[in-house]
């Protein structure tokens, strides 16, 4: 697990607090998109420590070069990557389904530039928070 600078939360729980702000003055587009961030900072970093422990090195410089280039749990490279090297099938947990629509409405708002209502920012809030717990509880040993 990453380690926390000078008493600061860690950077996926900075990143939900300002998607939270954002929601609060009702940028829902800049909320969802925050909240699709904090995963992906998250995401790096577990991919990131489980990779750490894959022998022999060069494999392990492999996936981290893989993992350089995309952090993004909704492709289903990244998603398999991360369930290979970790042990845990996070695209069977509850969560998952809402992820990946909230995933694609990203995408969209991002290439596409769609409106974003209140309800699906929030909501995509509220998942991306069960990401991250799922992510946290679920790094690998020390």
């Amino acid at each position: 697990m990453a380690a926390k600078l000078f008493n600061q939360a860690p950077a996926d729980q900075e990143l939900i607090q300002a998607a939270r702000r954002q929601l609060e003055s009702t940028d829902y587009r800049e909320a969802l998109v925050l909240s699709h961030i904090a995963i992906e900072v998250a995401a790096d970093q577990a991919l990131a420590a489980w990779a750490s422990q894959v022998n022999p090195p060069k494999l392990r410089a492999w996936l981290l070069k893989q993992i350089d280039s995309n952090h993004s749990l909704g492709t289903t490279k990244i998603r398999a990557l991360y369930e290979a090297v970790s042990g845990c099938e996070i695209s069977g947990q509850d969560f998952w389904t809402e992820f990946v629509s909230s995933n694609e409405l990203r995408n969209r708002i991002m290439h596409e530039g769609i409106a974003v209502t209140e309800t699906q920012a929030a909501a995509a809030i509220t998942n991306a928070e069960a990401v991250l717990t799922y992510l946290n509880q679920n790094l690998p040993p020390e």
